[in-house]
């Protein structure tokens, strides 16, 4: 009996979070592109300056100026930001993110797929430059809407300094409880997909799912708003999120204020 109980109480936990509970579920024919973890492996992050800011990540959010994106604006930003950084507080992480840029862009090419844009920025920007040179924030987002959703975000695992991007059709990261952006951020923090069988850079980088729900990184499905705390929401082995970002994090945090310390060196 006081087994079932425990049972009923964790799926309860899971299930019932404020906003955590379901949210959305990708179209049939869409899902989100995970791109490979490339290079050594990052951390934990000796190279780390020691006035990077600690626990607090920085975050560029660009939104294409098209008319399918005239209804968001920067208070949408705001409200996946925080459901992102409720995510990390639901899963016990002292991490936040905070909004530190938010342009609106022309569009340069609005029938290039997610994905070319994404290897755009990741090849140095290209008609994208701008946005990431000099650099502005450890990690870069651009929310796009108006075009085939050919992918619902496009993240690649476990970011380095030039990878720290992703691309996500607005109405997954900025709609009624969308958590489309904590989702992409996950990959970001060397999080993958609940089925995935890849391990690199670590075995533990998975989400959690159960019949009934996921974790914010898992696919697709209801999801709840966290990564993981185990023994709650994952397993040692396989799905410790909580362990992953806890040496991942703090590598991405260093991003913005280590090039800001490398272009002042003489």
């Amino acid at each position: 009996m006081v087994y079932r109980l425990a049972v009923g109480i964790s799926v309860l936990l899971m299930v019932g979070v404020a906003e955590g509970c379901h949210t959305w579920e990708p179209d049939a024919d869409t899902r989100d592109l995970v791109l490979p973890f490339v290079g050594a492996v990052p951390y934990p992050p000796a190279g780390l300056q020691s006035t990077c800011p600690q626990e607090r990540l920085s975050l560029l959010v660009a939104i294409t100026k098209t008319p399918a994106m005239s209804g968001y604006n920067g208070d949408h930003v705001q409200r996946a930001v925080t459901r992102l950084n409720r995510a990390l507080s639901n899963s016990r992480l002292n991490w936040s993110v905070e909004v530190t840029t938010r342009i609106n862009v022309q569009d340069p090419d609005d029938s290039a797929s997610m994905k070319d844009i994404h290897t755009e920025l990741e090849s140095g920007g290209g008609r994208w430059a701008y946005l990431l040179q000099p650099r502005q924030a450890d990690l870069f987002a651009i929310a796009v809407g108006g075009r085939p959703k050919d992918y619902h975000g496009v993240a690649r695992i476990a970011a380095g300094p030039n990878t720290a991007v992703t691309v996500i059709h607005a109405d997954q990261a900025f709609d009624d409880k969308a958590i489309g952006l904590a989702h992409e951020f996950g990959h970001l923090a060397g999080i993958r997909h609940q089925d995935d069988p890849e391990e690199i850079p670590d075995r533990q980088g998975h989400a959690y799912a159960t019949k009934l729900n996921r974790t914010v990184t898992g696919a697709p499905g209801p999801r709840s708003l966290f990564f993981s705390h185990p023994p709650d929401h994952g397993t040692e082995d396989w799905s410790n999120a909580v362990a992953v970002m806890q040496k991942t994090l703090p590598y991405l945090a260093g991003f913005h204020c280590e090039s800001m310390a490398e272009a002042a060196a003489p």
